[in-house]
């Protein structure tokens, strides 16, 4: 089929430009999932309200194809290019009754969800979470690129909290509406997620999961940290205790991952590590006189996916971060992906190596931390008492952290509909993606609403009921 369009390509494109050859061969190969960012809006890239019939969809399409085709736009090439991608998602998606549905609940993943409701379909399996945005519902074809093997450097650290249930476990259904409350906490927040595994629906995913926490347990609430040491699956984690903190509520279950999240470690790549770490960065500086120490966790990924000592060593180096804090900065780097800089640091799956910044002197000092994870407790109060007594030490700043007020930086969005009175707008007039957080603001949903008629009518209802009371 590539090669087809490949041949049809080049055939029309006969003494045009090699530009148009390359828009062509672009437009008909689809690449809609690479380019489109989130936060695009398919229906004003197309023109159209959320209400557009599929004729108006088409003729939508075709009026927009016209505008930015090479041989007709004369502004810059580059735009065109970018917009006929984004032209051509929009159609890929809308025009299909099943993504455009899922597109109104999952704004990036609606073709894996209608996959899945397909799926789902077939296996003739409910699902307590489909249509719920605030919960990633997790299966054997998304988990690696939803959870992956840890943040990338510079990201905002995203600590998870998967659920593993099955539709007919009495205590899964109970927690249901606890869990979707937690999910929409995690919607507002830079640094949370929510996910729920369907075990009757995915059961050799919930396998992988069973084998990791050493048994079998419905339901069960997994906190994933963001350092995830082996290639194939998160291993990180800490598995919520019902016992101890009760019943998993939506705050309980935020105050645990919160807990989690409060780690110093820094995920660093090559070049931090050879400007910041083996090198000392205030040597340029005057008068300084501080002492800056860190301590590196190298490791392989794929080398940890073969033994235990990295999953053992995670938990310890993020414990060790906390109580070292103002002390030494904790970092970590992935010897797989920054081979050249790792050079003479591992030669293992796993070693933690120890840096001095002196002063303002070129020379960094440093040492291996003989026993790894089980040395560092130790090495810690050590350290500690070491080097305050007399040292003054420099703390690096976190190098990715944003600088943010917490009280205003999350639910922005949602603090705008929870004040809107909704006797005083026309509700007709507002937009599919308002109606929607003014009914999750108000722990409201609308399941199975496909257009923006019944939104419209759910909030409707809403403001009605408000009015009676």
């Amino acid at each position: 089929m590539v090669q087809f369009w490949a041949m049809s390509a080049a055939h029309v494109a006969v003494g045009r430009t090699a530009f148009s050859v390359q828009w062509l061969l672009l437009i008909l190969l689809g690449c809609s999932r690479l380019f489109v960012e989130a936060g695009t809006d398919f229906y004003k890239i197309l023109g159209i309200t959320e209400l557009a019939e599929p004729e108006e969809i088409k003729k939508a399409y075709r009026t927009q194809s016209l505008v930015y085709h090479p041989d007709r736009f004369r502004g810059d090439p580059q735009m065109a290019q970018d917009m006929m991608v984004k032209i051509n998602a929009a159609f890929d998606c809308l025009k299909n009754p099943d993504t455009r549905r899922m597109y109104e609940y999952y704004e990036t993943d609606y073709e894996d969800m209608a996959e899945y409701e397909k799926d789902l379909k077939k296996k003739q399996r409910k699902d307590l979470y489909l249509y719920e945005s605030g919960v990633t519902i997790l299966w054997s074809k998304n988990i690696d690129t939803k959870l992956g093997v840890g943040v990338e450097n510079g990201t905002t650290p995203r600590i998870w909290v998967v659920k593993l249930y099955t539709p007919n476990d009495a205590d899964a259904v109970k927690q249901v509406s606890e869990f979707k409350h937690f999910g929409r906490l995690a919607q507002k927040s830079s640094d949370l997620g929510a996910g729920a595994v369907n075990c009757a629906f995915d059961g050799g995913l919930c396998q992988r999961f069973f084998q990791m926490m050493g048994r079998q347990q419905i339901p069960a609430y997994l906190i994933l940290s963001d350092i995830q040491p082996v290639e194939q699956m998160a291993t990180d984690f800490e598995l919520f205790d019902e016992e101890k903190y009760g019943y998993p509520s939506a705050k309980e279950l935020e105050r645990r991952a919160r807990k989690l999240a409060s780690h110093e470690v820094i995920s660093i790549d090559g070049p931090f590590l050879e400007q910041n770490v083996t090198r000392n960065p205030l040597v340029k500086e005057q008068n300084v006189t501080s002492t800056t120490i860190w301590l590196v966790w190298f490791y392989h990924s794929e080398r940890c996916s073969k033994t235990e000592v990295c999953d053992k060593t995670v938990p310890e180096l993020r414990k060790l971060s906390v109580e070292l804090r103002g002390v030494a900065r904790v970092a970590a780097i992935n010897c797989k992906k920054n081979k050249q800089s790792c050079r003479g640091h591992l030669d293992r799956a796993s070693t933690i190596r120890c840096f001095l910044h002196r002063q303002n002197k070129h020379f960094v000092q440093s040492f291996l931390l003989d026993g790894g994870y089980q040395a560092m407790a130790g090495a810690a109060s050590i350290l500690k008492y070491v080097v305050q007594p007399g040292v003054e030490l420099h703390y690096p700043a976190h190098p990715y952290r944003q600088k943010q007020d917490p009280t205003t930086s999350s639910g922005a969005g949602s603090a705008s509909t929870e004040t809107i009175d909704l006797s005083q707008v026309d509700i007709n007039k507002l937009r599919v993606s308002q109606l929607k957080e003014i009914l999750r603001s108000r722990g409201e949903s609308c399941i199975g609403c496909a257009d923006k008629s019944e939104f419209v009518k759910k909030v409707q209802e809403l403001a009605g009921h408000k009015k009676e009371l």
